[in-house]
Order: C-alpha cells, then structure tokens, then sequence
C-alpha cells in the first residue's frame, strides 16, 4: 500500500513538472564547466580559462558528445529549444576541436593557410558532421542580435563560457545576461559588425587555464 502511494505521488509530481524534460547532455556539459572553467587574466583581457587537460579521457565528455551526435532534432517543439542546443553545439565543439590536438598555444594553429579552423569538420550532432561556420550560418538564421555573445570561440577575445549549459527554460535571461556581461568587459577587443550579428575574433590566443 505505501509503495502504491509512493508511485502515486511521484506520478503527480512529474504530471505537475510540465512535458519539457532538459535533454541529458545539458546536464553533463553544465558538470564539466563547473569542473573546467575559471576566470582570469591573460595579456591584459580579462577572460574565462578552460582547462583542456585529460578532456578527451573525461568520460562526461565522450557521453556529451554521443549525445549530440544521436539528438532527434524532432523532439524540439519550439524553435527556443533547438536554438539553445546548436548554441551548445558551437561552443562543445570549438571546445573539442582545441581538446583534440592538444597542447596548442593559438586556436588557429588547428588550421592552414589553405583551410579556415572554421572550415574543419568540427562535430557530428543529429547525425550530420558540421564546421563551426555551417554551425555559426545556422544560428544566425534565428535572426537573433544576442547569440553572437554566446558563442565561444576559445580565443581570449571570444564571449566567455558561462558555467552552466544553454538552457530552453531560460534562454532569454541567460543570452541577456551574456551581452550584458561582454558588454561591461573593456578588455574583451572583440570587433563587432554594426548590425551585431556576427563576431569576429581581434585576439586568437587560446584561453587555457593551464597556459
């Protein structure tokens, strides 16, 4: 009889909770920015760090990862949910093209004079491989001014990483409060377009705790 209660009450619960469950990904990515992300400074900016080292042997990541990489994009019922998902996308994958030939002193040095870092293949989420820049091309068909400030490129320049994933529920508060917090950074040097649809990186040097 009370473990009949119990499922009762649970049932109720989750009823009560709403349909919109947050994907798992977002909570093992929030679990690594915790663990990884620091703020400091680094000639002259003042910026967040990410720690890179052991990222690839983290087991949190490679479940991020898969995750991604098998998302049913049809589970998203408003555009608000996939647009924070391909936020997180661009930043776990600016994240691992960095963790994927580390030690590296600058993010450019993951390309060539012949390919753009930005024209490498970055990351399969739903089951397709995407660049950053096919990555970036899609977020700004959302026509939104805010998600260039949410987008970290791991330079020292780039919008800091928060330390906790995008999420749906708040996705408004958290994209205002990344311009707020780029914005009321001086040192940032971040050149923006008039229109503030696009950023582009001034200073390229990698934003690694461990430098």
């Amino acid at each position: 009889m009370i473990k009949k209660r119990l499922l009762f009450l649970f049932l109720i619960m989750i009823s009560c909770s709403g349909t919109w469950a947050a994907p798992v990904y977002e909570t093992m990515w929030s679990g690594i920015l915790n663990r990884r992300v620091s703020t400091g400074n680094r000639q002259g900016i003042d910026t967040t760090l990410f720690k890179y080292e052991s990222l690839k042997q983290d087991s949190s990541f490679r479940l991020v990862l898969q995750e991604i990489e098998r998302m049913d994009l049809s589970q998203f019922k408003k555009p608000e949910e996939a647009k924070a998902f391909w936020i997180n996308v661009y930043n776990i994958a600016a994240i691992k093209m960095v963790s994927d030939v580390y030690p590296i002193l600058q993010i450019l040095d993951r390309g060539s004079f012949f390919q753009s870092i930005f024209d490498l293949p970055a990351i399969v989420a739903a089951y397709k491989t995407y660049t950053l820049r096919q990555l970036s091309t899609l977020l700004l068909d959302y026509k939104d001014s805010r998600v260039p400030f949410a987008l970290c490129t791991t330079a020292l320049s780039s919008p800091d990483l928060g330390l906790e994933a995008y999420r749906f529920v708040k996705l408004d508060r958290q994209l205002d409060a990344a311009v707020k917090q780029f914005r009321a950074n001086p040192t940032k040097h971040l050149l923006l377009e008039e229109s503030g649809s696009r950023t582009v990186p001034f200073n390229w040097r990698l934003n690694d705790g461990s430098l």
